[in-house]
């Protein structure tokens, strides 16, 4: 499951896949931003997002959380996909 490592609270905090627990940190938010996209907020830090590291979109990027700000490195859309 898709978690904010450590449960931590604080800017540049890792999001990494474990086991699921059901703990807060493991949930998450969606709120519209417009067009289709999305913010994603975990739930147990509601003023953070995941967020692209250093607003770049290459292969290999880390996703964080950080506090929000409307970046396109924070804005997320789900596409539909047949694989």
């Amino acid at each position: 499951s898709l978690t904010i490592q450590g449960a931590a609270t604080t800017d540049g905090a890792k999001a990494v896949l474990e086991t699921y627990s059901g703990a807060s940190h493991q949930k998450f938010t969606f709120t519209s931003t417009g067009m289709g996209f999305v913010r994603v907020s975990p739930l147990h830090a509601p003023a953070m997002a995941l967020d692209v590291d250093t607003g770049g979109g290459a292969a290999g990027a880390e996703i964080q959380q950080w506090t929000y700000s409307g970046g396109n490195n924070q804005q997320w859309r789900f596409i539909d996909s047949d694989l």
